[in-house]
């Protein structure tokens, strides 16, 4: 356990912490969290970054309550390690309860009242709303609470009754240190109105209220909650782990005995286990049938129900029940599942019970008739004769299914190629699930090939042709057979023509195997391979994958429907070499015994070398260059002409992608991006170096034929400077990376003034790196320029010299892309060094060619409008700042673009998943030169523009108030009045890039305040009508909705023609 220490602030490791008396922190996270990696760079670097205060703080109260050391989970622990991640929250518990005081510090509250007050401002603590802080209020023997000023406000027993109204808690529970005795549920419902920043946090931050342990694996989510209900069976009898009840919201009407979420057990607060005469301890345990218990079931009010009374109750002494019900109607079955789940039902307890062995399924879909799904297995079906192919396969009820009916088939997921087809189908209750279709290549028959399950003869095969004569369209009875040899043939009958044109009839025999032993195929290797390589923490572990290649030697081998499903391609992907090693060898064998079966690995789409270092995977692309023979070459080019060299440079410009695509890495630890980012970029460069050390050619290109000449798609330089090193961007161009090569450019959506899904084109390295304000590589780039400009060694033409005056193919200048900048996209994920690049992007852009401040592009806009569209539709922090900063340099927001628009236009036009914009912001443009009056080619004032957008009514009003005419007209004959009446409201992008919803009210609020807002400028005095009563040009007006008159609902407006 790491500690700190209140005197020096360094970071001490203690074997056994009972010995050491130590004060614990807790506390929300913010922004600016100090981690272990930012104490380990040194007091100067953390001391820089906004949570050190509260650290700062904690060691300060500490040290005057007397103790040395203080325990803060954000720098505590190394996040980058999952071992101790996972060690750490199975601790968390124990840890806060060894601790001999608890400080809970509530950030929002900056000045500490007194009686009423202070109880208020707890009640409005966000710290009272997070999963984690419910084990910090009841594990410690001590808690006092601290303002942001770290102000005492009082202690746990001091806010006691207070606390149990804000959380539910029971006040018994508060004051005592063995919460054990408090009902499952009871201790549940204590959770249902926390939140969590992961799904999963929300059963980890519980392991220590009920004294479990259990591996952390993100990416499961509500399934991490199911398996902590499961660990806590094990070691509990306690039946109120099943008295919960889905909410209003939940669209399931049939569960398991399991909740998926502590939300369920809200109304389960005051359950305690019923310890009456009759209650006996029956174990209960987990099976492969589901959740295999004896309880007491009563007949219910519906065919097929049962009640299902547990051993618990209420306050007032009712014995709690659960409505059950068979997963097989009439069958006699044993499975049943849980029905009517947003119901409890209070019974009158029974002095004998009438005692049944169950079992009851998590997950299970009730159809009509009544149908278990058993589990998805996969079966082989060969030696199809050869001039049939496989159509289609469909998964079907028999006396339901219509062959020219679509509406009940359900097509499943097959795989393979040729003769061999490998089909995934569900176990089924039913005699029969599956129905393969085989086409003949040379006439119109067809061969239906049906899979199917008996009791009397298990798997099961029919074949017939097209569909029985007398069925009329449906298939009613399927003659089942065992299957002999795994074989099943058939006559059918073939209609064709002779070379006269006659009418010929003759038999076909066809022959279909089916092999049952391909159950564990090609979707089990996958979830072999995900397992290895992602659910087991990248611990190599291949001692799973080992068995399934014994037993399915070949399937490892295929390659799949793409290279997504390419088990080497999946290896390589997320870097786990050893799981690679393995299939290598595995491949190697196989290939040298028998090579005309196995699809080559270099007769792949993918190159396993690229695919690594794609990701940045250093160590993986090391064994692949270092093996005998090895399996990369530098040089070597894949299907789409990439070579090694070019996909570690993308893994340096698509960091982003990763990002939000491939957030099961476990070496991405959400509490810490910005150090996984950095990891990551170090790991990348290291990367390059490598393969730069190994011969890889620095002038790299993807080619591509544009107008009758090759022209390159990516390069190197281009990939690589948007968030190289300047030592690396330096080593490109030295060793013949060109400054100059000209590229395209893929927009994703999230940059300003780019065609999304389309390329730009004549894009230099400059526009790339001043468009990821990548102040290194520039400076590498203009140093280099500088050289060779002494050495008078351009061999080009005047107009590339300067590669600050160099456009793309829309006009635009490096300084055009730096102003828009990256978008949410990209800026959300560059590190805490933002603010100097930014500056820095923009001096050295500037420096040489200041007159390009104002230039146009073609469509007329300016670096300025750029830079206000970038800020508008980014809620990235700092994105001000090239607004900013070209202002104070001389920049013109008077100018408008070929469609007469201003800054202002821009600001509103981009804005409608942005930040509401700030007053001060609007000041500024006005400032220099900015019209809020003036009209575009549309005849759009910015109000009319900004009025659209429910989310700017500051921004509205703010222009009203600084003149903007309320009663322009535009080209339609709106006024920004009849844009407010149809305006919308679209979810917010915050500072993480992530979007969040808007719900109805706030809606309609936003609705009314717009309304409100426009009508401040109502103040015409000249005798006309009055805004409420302006037409457009359709003769619309202005009419209150019936639904809103009368009932106080504010001036919500419609346009009524």
């Amino acid at each position: 356990m790491r500690l700190i220490n209140v005197d020096t602030f360094e970071l001490e490791e203690l074997m056994d912490h009972r010995s050491t008396h130590y004060a614990i922190l807790s506390h929300t996270w913010g922004n600016g969290e100090v981690t272990l990696v930012d104490m380990q760079r040194g007091l100067p670097h953390a001391e820089a970054l906004p949570g050190f205060e509260k650290i700062r703080g904690a060691c300060r109260q500490a040290a005057s309550d007397g103790f040395k050391f203080v325990w803060v989970d954000t720098c505590c622990i190394d996040k980058s390690s999952s071992a101790e991640l996972s060690e750490a929250i199975n601790s968390m518990f124990r840890w806060y309860s060894d601790a001999k005081i608890c400080y809970a510090y509530l950030s929002e509250v900056a000045k500490v009242g007194d009686g009423p007050e202070a109880k208020s401002q707890l009640r409005n603590s966000r710290w009272f709303t997070r999963g984690w802080t419910l084990q910090e209020l009841l594990a410690p023997k001590e808690v006092v609470f601290y303002s942001r000023e770290w102000i005492e406000m009082g202690s746990k027993e001091d806010f006691a009754t207070t606390i149990s109204e804000i959380t539910g808690i029971d006040p018994e529970a508060l004051g005592t240190l063995d919460i054990t005795r408090f009902s499952i549920a009871e201790r549940m419902s204590w959770a249902s109105s926390r939140v969590t920043t992961r799904q999963e946090d929300i059963a980890y931050c519980l392991l220590g209220l009920f004294a479990v342990n259990m591996a952390l694996l993100y990416g499961e989510g509500e399934r991490a909650f199911i398996r902590l209900e499961e660990e806590i069976i094990k070691s509990s009898d306690d039946h109120s782990i099943f008295a919960w009840k889905s909410l209003g919201d939940a669209p399931p009407t049939n569960s398991g005995l399991l909740a998926i979420s502590p939300l369920q057990f809200k109304h389960s607060g005051g359950i305690t286990p019923y310890e009456g005469k009759i209650s006996k301890s029956r174990p209960y345990r987990m099976t492969n049938k589901g959740l295999s218990i004896t309880m007491d079931v009563v007949p219910g009010n519906a065919p097929g129900e049962r009640f299902m009374t547990l051993d618990c109750r209420t306050r007032e002494g009712w014995v709690l029940a659960i409505c059950i019900r068979g997963v097989v109607a009439g069958s006699g079955s044993d499975q049943y599942t849980r029905v009517r789940c947003d119901e409890l039902y209070a019974v009158q307890p029974r002095t004998n019970g009438g005692w049944t062995k169950l079992f009851i399924r998590q997950a299970t879909s009730l159809l009509d008739p009544v149908e278990i799904l058993r589990g998805a297995s996969a079966f082989m079906l060969n030696d199809i004769s050869s001039s049939f192919r496989l159509d289609k396969v469909y998964r079907y009820t028999p006396d339901k299914f219509n062959r020219f009916s679509s509406k009940e088939a359900k097509i499943v997921c097959t795989y393979g190629r040729g003769g061999e087809i490998l089909v995934n189908i569900p176990k089924s209750a039913n005699h029969w699930v599956a129905t393969a279709i085989f086409k003949s290549t040379t006439t119109e028959a067809e061969v239906w090939v049906m899979l199917g399950w008996t009791d009397e003869f298990g798997v099961s095969v029919h074949v017939c042709q097209d569909r029985d004569e007398d069925s009329d369209g449906e298939i009613v009875e399927v003659d089942l057979r065992p299957l002999s040899n795994c074989i099943m043939k058939r006559e059918i009958i073939n209609e064709s023509q002779t070379p006269e044109g006659d009418a010929k009839t003759e038999l076909v025999p066809v022959s279909v195997s089916v092999n049952t032993h391909h159950e564990q195929g090609i979707d089990a290797l996958y979830k072999v391979l995900y397992k290895v390589t992602v659910t087991d923490d990248r611990r190599n572990d291949s001692a799973t994958l080992h068995q399934y290649l014994a037993k399915f030697p070949r399937y490892a081998l295929s390659t799949g429907e793409t290279e997504y499903y390419d088990p080497f391609w999946i290896a390589a992907s997320v870097g786990s070499t050893e799981v690679l090693r393995v299939l290598l060898n595995h491949y190697n064998f196989s290939y040298e015994a028998d090579p005309s079966q196995i699809v080559a690995l270099d007769q792949r789409e993918f190159l396993l070398l690229n695919v690594a270092c794609d990701h940045a995977h250093l160590e993986t692309a090391r064994f692949l260059l270092d093996s005998q023979p090895p399996f990369g070459e530098v040089c070597a080019k894949d299907y789409h002409g990439g070579t090694p060299l070019l996909s570690a440079a993308a893994s340096l410009q698509h960091l982003s992608f990763d990002l939000q695509h491939l957030s099961f890495d476990l070496e991405l630890c959400h509490h810490d991006r910005h150090g996984w980012i950095r990891d990551r970029l170090a790991r990348g460069e290291e990367l390059m170096h490598l393969l730069l050390d190994k011969g890889a050619c620095a002038s790299d290109a993807i080619v591509e034929v544009r107008d009758n000449r090759l022209e390159p798609r990516n390069t190197v330089l281009g990939r690589a400077i948007t968030r190289a090193s300047y030592e690396l961007v330096r080593r490109l161009l030295d060793e013949g990376a060109d400054v100059h090569a000209r590229q395209q450019y893929f927009s994703n959506g999230g940059e300003v003034g780019f065609p999304i899904g389309m390329y730009t084109n004549d894009v230099t390295a400059l526009h790339l790196g001043s468009l990821f304000w990548n102040a290194g590589g520039i400076r590498a780039l203009l140093d280099h320029q500088r050289s060779a400009s002494n050495d008078h060694d351009y061999g080009r033409e005047n107009e590339h010299n300067d590669l600050f005056t160099c456009r793309d193919s829309t006009g635009r200048l490096p300084l055009h892309w730096a102003a828009g900048g990256p978008g949410w996209y990209d800026e959300c994920l560059l590190d805490d060094a933002i603010v100097p690049r930014i500056v820095n992007t923009f001096q050295l852009l500037l420096a040489s060619n200041p007159h390009t401040i104002n230039d146009l592009d073609h469509q007329g806009a300016t670096p300025l409008y750029y830079a206000v569209g970038g800020h508008a539709g980014c809620g990235s922090l700092h994105s001000d700042l090239p607004i900013r900063f070209l202002c104070a340099h001389g920049a013109d927001a008077s100018l408008v673009d070929r469609h007469g628009r201003t800054v202002l236009h821009a600001l509103a036009l981009h804005s409608m998943s942005g930040e509401p914009t700030a007053p001060t912001l609007l000041d500024l443009l006005v400032e220099h030169g900015a019209d809020v009056t003036h009209a575009d080619t549309d005849g759009n004032t910015p109000l009319h523009l900004m009025a659209r957008n429910l989310r700017q009514v500051e921004a509205a009003r703010y222009l009203v108030r600084l003149g903007a005419d309320v009663y322009a007209r535009n080209a339609l004959g709106d006024t920004p009045l009849h844009k407010a009446a149809v305006g919308g409201i679209g979810p917010l992008q915050n500072h993480e890039g992530k979007m969040e919803s808007v719900t109805l009210a706030s809606r309609i609020r936003a609705h009314d305040e717009m309304i409100a807002a426009i009508l401040e400028g109502e103040t015409r005095g000249d005798g006309s009508s009055g805004l409420m009563d302006q037409q457009n040009a359709k003769g619309g007006v202005y009419k209150k909705p019936a639904r809103y008159k009368g009932k106080g609902k504010g001036a919500r407006l419609a346009i009524m023609n």
